[in-house]
């Protein structure tokens, strides 16, 4: 349960690859965020393509960004065939760090033959900062009846009736 937002694409050539690692290096190191740029042998990576999990061993590489607290790193793993899946919660980070992801996203759509995102926010399809905020503050707010029911239950466990 959480916000997230899901991504996979398929890079256009190497040239794109090579232009999209700086562009987000650049992206990252201008934020302030912290990254790491990776080139990795045998990598077992699970996926699914065409609708059919694949896994095995691939070369994999890319670049893992992190914009902090409360929000899971973005991490453009790409394979040998240059395309990439991969899914980014931030339901605990800031609503600011969700659009600022999505705006980055929609920097390099340019660089794919195809790219798809699935945005639980609906930031990505409407643009519209008031509807991901209510989900956030929805999400929150069931959480936070979950952790005091169960509080409660525990609590209640151990009077005497």
């Amino acid at each position: 349960m959480g916000l997230t937002i899901h991504i996979e694409g398929q890079l256009k050539s190497e040239k794109d690859f090579n232009e999209l690692m700086v562009l987000a290096t650049n992206y990252a190191f201008n934020k302030g965020f912290r990254y790491n740029l990776f080139i990795e042998k045998e990598n077992i990576l699970y996926k699914i393509k065409n609708g059919k999990l694949i896994d095995g061993n691939y070369l994999v590489k890319g670049i893992v960004i992190n914009p902090g607290d409360g929000c899971e790193s973005l991490i453009m793993e790409f394979d040998e065939e240059l395309h990439f899946q991969t899914s980014c919660k931030t339901q605990f980070a800031d609503p600011e760090i969700h659009m600022e992801l999505v705006g980055f996203l929609r920097k390099i759509e340019s660089f794919f033959e195809f790219f798809t995102v699935q945005d639980e926010g609906e930031f990505w399809e409407t643009g519209d900062a008031e509807i991901l905020r209510s989900k956030i503050n929805f999400l929150n707010q069931m959480m936070d009846s979950v952790q005091k029911y169960i509080k409660e239950q525990n609590d209640n466990r151990w009077k005497y009736n």
